[in-house]
């Protein structure tokens, strides 16, 4: 209800963009050739292993998709790295025997991927274990084996920004509250669409994981901003914008961060123009997480000032529990 959607957006799949080297290796993905299934196998004890069998010299559309899903690897952060690693081997030439042992030789099929998880031995690989490990999707685009990745390992392929779509809603009718004939009715609007989305960013990081509160955090940021500046957020984009042009060796999780922050100013500065029912369905959603908030206070409260009554009654419960056993003993010592 607070999150009517969690998407993430792939910056740099796009063929042709340069990708800075990996910080954690001296093999980009694109050259991480094996030639040894020994030598695959040493790497799934690390990590969960994504491995492409195919011509040595592939081009075209058979290519493209690895070239792809290589280039958003190298922009993904050494942090989400460390989860899964990806290799190629040629199977027209050192692989040879690599394709024999996994039952990859068919060469109409390649390229053919296998996803070797963490801790696979070499007396996994039975006919069963390599059938299930072998990626079966129709759709080989980069965009379907980064899903498949992700879906598999848990593991993000690529520089992603998250996207709250309530906040984003917000930000629009926000940005239209400058419009408004009255200056005292459009600070009035914003301010109620400022504790708006404190109130979600609240629900957010009550109930969402711990990147989605980082995200939470920098939208009330910029609500607030906002508030103080009409120019904040296009000030903060160009700022922004220039810092990673001119820094050529930020980290990828530091060039990460700077894409979710341009990400949520965009959405003040290229505001989206709501339909009426966009309009509706905002005052739905703020109206329901209120009425959460208001059910999670007096829950709260209950918890907090409920137990000493309940206390109470459990002890008047015992001392007349007790006085039953007095005058019990005293009717046995009359007779």
């Amino acid at each position: 209800m607070f999150l009517r959607s969690r998407s993430a957006v792939v910056l740099a799949l796009a063929a042709g963009i340069a990708a800075p080297a990996a910080a954690h290796s001296a093999k980009t993905c694109l050259e991480n050739e094996m030639t040894t299934l020994s030598e695959i196998l040493r790497e799934a004890q690390e990590a969960d292993v994504f491995v492409r069998i195919d011509k040595q010299y592939a081009y075209g559309d058979d290519s493209k998709p690895y070239d792809e899903l290589c280039t958003a690897y190298e922009k993904t952060s050494d942090e989400r790295k460390k989860q899964v690693k990806i290799v190629k081997v040629n199977g027209d030439n050192e692989g040879a025997d690599i394709i024999k042992e996994l039952d990859a030789e068919d060469e109409d099929a390649w390229p053919t991927y296998f996803l070797f998880k963490k801790g696979t031995k070499n007396s996994d690989l039975k006919p069963k274990f390599l059938e299930e490990a072998r990626y079966s999707g129709e759709e080989r685009s980069s965009d379907k084996l980064a899903e498949y990745l992700h879906e598999k390992t848990g593991a993000t392929i690529g520089s992603f920004v998250y996207s709250l779509g309530m906040m984003d809603t917000l930000a629009s009718k926000f940005v239209s509250a400058k419009d408004s004939e009255s200056a005292a009715y459009r600070d009035i609007q914003r301010k109620v669409i400022l504790y708006s989305s404190k109130l979600l960013g609240f629900m957010v990081k009550f109930r969402a994981d711990s990147e989605l509160k980082m995200v939470a955090d920098l939208y009330v940021k910029a609500f607030a901003k906002s508030m103080e500046s009409d120019d904040y957020a296009q000030k903060q984009t160009d700022r922004i914008k220039k810092l990673m042009e001119k820094d050529n060796n930020m980290s990828n999780a530091k060039r990460e961060q700077m894409s979710q922050k341009l990400h949520i100013l965009s959405k003040f500065t290229e505001p989206k123009e709501l339909t009426a029912a966009e309009n509706r369905s905002l005052l739905k959603n703020i109206g329901m997480n209120i009425a959460l908030f208001i059910a999670f206070i007096v829950t709260l409260l209950q918890m907090i000032f409920g137990a000493p009554e309940e206390e109470k009654k459990e002890e008047g419960d015992g001392e007349e529990a007790e006085g039953d056993d007095d005058n019990e003993e005293e009717e046995d010592v009359e007779e």
